[in-house]
């Protein structure tokens, strides 16, 4: 969506301003007094869809509050912002592509980007990579030897890892017994020794994920895992890789057989791509049919943004406290609190997804921003998170909103591990906001409290509810962008760092800086090759 070119900056609008003069009387607002006013605030201020809760009510806002962020999003044309991301339109304009990883779990016919049916393509790859899952679980693919595979390890790194590895560790108790899927990302070695270290060379299954098929860290740890092959006398490596990327080529060129390659589209983005082929090794965790069921859960929430009123909107309001947080009460991070150990990468996962999309410093019409965007993520399992940085967000200077997540049964059956679970996170909530009275005695002992945090809890964590759950996490972050008018969707920050590791490389390869550095780097540089080896 493009902003006409008399629309004044988002500081001078209107909805800005009203919600800049709110703001300055509303900073310190009494969260308990809140309460007090309205004792149904609870359940006002609370969303739900049929898998998941929602409760805001402590939050620091007011129904004025709202009315204004629902005001702002209006002006911000937000509605139209959504139509034109489900819709295909090429919101992302700096690539000059569409945006539409709602069409990977999409049960639509159609849907006609540039004069094709992209469905078409979508229904393709799913099928594709449904016979690889069946043809691996009957043992009808195998290695070189003919045993059957028993290890798969997925290379790949950031949206081709966060993703599936956090989709495989949450849903752990919907996982095969006889097939072990593991992730590998970091280029330092001792990630993949880690992996191959119990792997044997015979029942190893090796998928390589790479939109490009030229990311250095996943090239570098896929043609270490070859020689890997070749060093156990493998005859055929190809029989133990699995390619899934849009560069065929490069796929082909680096030995991967051509009936292994998965292929999916360029308009899929990294951090958005669990539901395309990407997923495969999350498929061969747990199963083809669970698979859908991820995909069935996200496609609820794109049904959810696509119709619900503002008002009800779950990723919208979410989104717009999030903007009220940062933007006017002065908030720099989110801390995300999954009270379920199976969720322990959720923190990792959204640092990625709202950071790489929201972090950007120009519009959409490349004019700097004098806002800020963004918000820094965070955060740790509970209870572990209680014995680590809790004290900060109780006793410490700083505004951390909190977002706590909790199902109310769990998965591996244990009640009085659960509750006790459920009583601390519930609690955690309670304490930031009452706090304690002052105790002049013991100063030391007092807890201000008024603390803001949102809850969100859902019967148990399955499949669907977790498809659900990170679709609600991509949305509201596209309506984040939308406020902000900024683009979500590229990640132009991460090159200027590849290009200088590149040089650097080159110049660790003929033994001395000669690049055009600063004083420090050629320092390190020098350093490194005084002392390596």
């Amino acid at each position: 969506m493009t902003q006409s070119p008399d629309t004044p900056p988002l500081t001078a609008s209107k909805a800005w301003q009203q919600l800049a003069r709110h703001a300055e009387g509303h900073r310190d607002i009494d969260l308990n007094g809140l309460f007090r006013q309205d004792p149904d605030r609870a359940g006002r201020y609370t969303l739900e869809t049929d898998r998941l809760s929602i409760d805001f009510s402590r939050q620091k806002v007011t129904p004025e509050t709202l009315t204004l962020l629902y005001q702002l999003a209006e002006q911000q044309r937000v509605g139209q912002c959504i139509h034109e991301l489900l819709s295909g339109v090429k919101i992302n304009t700096t690539e000059d592509r569409a945006a539409l990883h709602t069409a990977l779990r999409s049960d639509n016919g159609s849907l006609i980007v540039d004069n094709i049916n992209v469905m078409d393509g979508v229904r393709a790859g799913l099928s594709r990579m449904a016979e690889i899952v069946t043809a691996l679980h009957e043992g009808r693919l195998r290695g070189w030897t003919g045993k059957k595979f028993r290890t798969v390890i997925n290379i790949g790194i950031g949206g081709s890892d966060l993703g599936p590895r956090l989709a495989a560790m949450a849903l752990h108790s919907y996982c095969r017994d006889d097939i072990d899927v593991h992730f590998v990302a970091n280029i330092d070695y001792q990630d993949l020794h880690a992996s191959l270290g119990s792997a044997d060379p015979e029942t190893t299954l090796f998928i390589v994920a790479s939109k490009s098929f030229t990311t250095l860290e996943t090239l570098t740890n896929a043609r270490s895992a070859r020689q890997w092959l070749a060093e156990h006398q493998c005859m055929e490596p190809a029989r133990h890789f699995i390619a899934v990327t849009t560069n065929q080529a490069a796929a082909l060129e680096f030995g991967v057989d051509p009936g292994n390659i998965l292929e999916f589209s360029d308009w899929v983005g990294g951090r958005y791509s669990l539901w395309s082929t990407i997923g495969l090794p999350v498929a061969i965790a747990i199963g083809m049919d669970k698979f859908d069921e991820l995909l069935h859960g996200a496609r609820t929430m794109d049904e959810h943004i696509a119709t619900a009123p503002l008002q009800e909107n779950i990723p919208a309001t979410l989104a717009l406290i999030d903007v009220w947080n940062a933007n006017f009460l002065g908030a720099e991070t989110l801390a995300v609190i999954p009270y379920d150990h199976a969720l322990s990468l959720l923190p990792d996962y959204l640092s990625q997804l709202l950071m790489e999309s929201n972090g950007k410093n120009v519009t959409r019409q490349g004019q700097p921003v004098d806002y800020d965007t963004g918000l820094i993520v965070w955060g740790a399992a509970g209870t572990n998170g209680q014995h680590a940085f809790f004290q900060l967000l109780h006793q410490g200077t700083r505004n951390i909103p909190v977002e706590f997540l909790v199902a109310v049964n769990p998965n591996v059956d244990n009640a009085d591990h659960h509750e006790k679970l459920v009583a601390n996170c519930i609690a955690q909530g309670e304490a930031l906001m009452t706090g304690k009275p002052d105790n002049s005695a013991e100063p030391h002992r007092n807890f201000p409290g008024n603390r803001q945090s949102t809850t969100i809890m859902f019967d148990r964590l399955t499949p669907a509810v977790l498809g659900e759950l990170l679709a609600l996490y991509e949305h509201r972050t596209f309506v984040q962008a939308c406020i902000w008018d900024i683009n979500a969707f590229d990640q132009w920050g991460v090159e200027l760092g590849k290009v200088l590791a590149g040089t650097i490389m080159q110049e660790f390869e003929s033994g001395r800086a000669s690049g055009d550095h600063d004083a420090a780097t050629y320092r390190l540089i020098e350093r490194y090759l005084k002392y390596r080896n």
